[in-house]
């Protein structure tokens, strides 16, 4: 699963290298970064820059400010900036600083992928597919997800389309389609799909 998102993906990476040092100095390291991001974000952000609304919401969270974070990721999604969608959806999927909801989760995911958030539509695609606390899996649901998601761009929504059609789920088993998927979704570059494409190989 995509657990850091773009934005939040190079903010950590930023962490990790001022952390190198261990102990209080990588803290406050980590510390001043996030503060000096939020200065220079929270003005673009009133100014209706809902991207630097997005990346002010990830600096928030680093602080462990999640209700700050909260309310910015609100306001990018409110104004239909996607990706603030996704990363709001998974505070309540995660239970990251409010009260874990996952029909909650589910409800923006949901919207968001409707609206041209391809990211949303590979955890929408996610939360069908899976099958925990009881519920059954609803594949079929999933490939939509997965294949809206595909066509907005999702690399990784297409590799999962072809996972559901190797394994015949959610949809008549077609092993031929799956490894075209795979190698075109290896192409642009998806790991996973590679390691799927070359497993198929070793089945021949």
């Amino acid at each position: 699963m995509k657990n850091l998102l773009l934005a939040f993906i190079g903010l950590l990476l930023v962490g990790c290298a001022a952390s190198s040092g261990g102990g209080a100095a990588s803290d406050n390291a980590d510390y001043d970064f996030n503060k000096r991001a939020i200065d220079i974000l929270k003005p673009k952000c009133e100014k209706g820059n809902y991207s630097a609304c997005n990346d002010l919401a990830i600096s928030y969270q680093n602080l462990k400010d999640h209700k700050t974070a909260q309310k910015y990721y609100d306001n990018a999604c409110q104004n239909n900036y996607q990706l603030a969608c996704t990363n709001l959806a998974n505070m309540y999927q995660s239970g990251l600083g409010v009260d874990r909801d996952k029909n909650k989760a589910l409800e923006i995911f949901n919207a968001s992928c409707t609206n041209g958030g391809a990211i949303s539509c590979y955890y929408l695609g996610d939360f069908y597919r899976s099958g925990d606390e009881g519920k059954e899996p609803d594949y079929v649901a999933a490939m939509s997800a997965y294949e809206r998601g595909c066509k907005l761009g999702d690399i990784p929504s297409c590799t999962n389309t072809g996972v559901l059609y190797e394994n015949g789920l959610g949809v008549a088993q077609d092993e031929p389609k799956a490894r075209n998927i795979y190698r075109s979704a290896c192409f642009s570059g998806d790991s996973s799909a590679c390691d799927n494409l070359k497993r198929m190989g070793r089945k021949r």
